[in-house]
């Protein structure tokens, strides 16, 4: 082992230029794959997986679920009146025509069996998956919601004051551009509405990233100072400050490029 080290050591200083060439390429390269690391702010990754825990996702729900769902509350004691839901379902329609939303559970589309001539039939709680047209018509819609088992505290809340709206979203990189547009969509509402909400797994996930971004840089250079300084006080050289700190830049790089050019990897050759 000695002697594989003092040959390596002294293959480095013969060939000094071509090592440092050699790491400088490796490097940028490394570099290049670490820019693009990104974290994965998916809540449901953190369970673990073992035995006991498959055990309970089997007995009380599923475990990997396909698929990312916003959603949109709407508050308001009053809210069930033709002018206010005919608000909402302007918002709701607004929404699932933005690019990524795939589809929309809504108060108003949601499915329910009706009687049609004697024969059971699905239908939409609101006719037409619409809007109502008049106070009356609201009442009624507030009515069946509440009465079904399956809509309530799904797309209503139990004292039918708020209701909820379900899109899909498609496998989406960068989730910023829908909710900014999902809340540009539902600014004007906040006037007509005692609250107004996003919620659902995407705008907790993009908060965690946005938090996990924002902090690290800062992190990052107050982890450097106090190392440099620290090395400075130590050593008082300039020596001293730009080989530890070099190492440990050129490491850090090797490091995060390996790991994201592994998921590169395993990602594709499984698709």
């Amino acid at each position: 082992m000695k002697r594989i080290i003092y040959r390596s050591v002294l293959f480095a200083e013969r060939r000094a230029w071509f090592v440092i060439a050699t790491v400088g390429i490796l490097t940028a390269v490394f570099g290049w794959f670490a820019v693009r690391i990104q974290a994965d702010t998916n809540i449901s990754n953190l369970v673990p997986e073992s035995r006991d825990v498959q055990s309970l996702t089997e007995r009380y729900g599923t475990g990997n679920v396909q698929g990312e769902y916003l959603m949109l509350l709407f508050l308001d004691p009053e809210l069930f009146t033709a002018r206010k839901l005919d608000l909402v379902a302007g918002a709701c329609d607004q929404v699932a025509a933005l690019q990524g939303i795939q589809s929309s559970i809504t108060p108003f589309n949601f499915l329910m069996f009706e009687n049609r001539g004697g024969r059971v039939a699905l239908g939409s709680m609101s006719p037409g998956g619409k809007a109502p047209a008049t106070d009356s018509e609201a009442v009624e819609l507030r009515k069946r919601l509440l009465d079904d088992p399956q809509s309530r505290n799904l797309v209503i809340s139990g004292d039918g004051t708020a209701v909820c709206a379900i899109f899909p979203v498609g496998p989406i990189d960068d989730h910023r551009p829908l909710l900014n547009a999902t809340q540009r969509i539902i600014e004007p509402l906040k006037s007509q509405l005692a609250d107004v909400r996003i919620s659902g797994m995407i705008p907790v996930n993009q908060a965690l990233m946005d938090s996990l971004y924002r902090d690290l840089p800062t992190f990052l250079v107050l982890a450097l100072l106090v190392i440099l300084v620290s090395y400075f006080l130590s050593f008082r050289t300039l020596r001293s400050l730009i080989l530890p700190i070099l190492v440990v830049v050129v490491g850090t790089l090797w490091t995060v490029g390996t790991m994201t050019l592994l998921a590169f990897v395993s990602r594709w050759s499984w698709s």
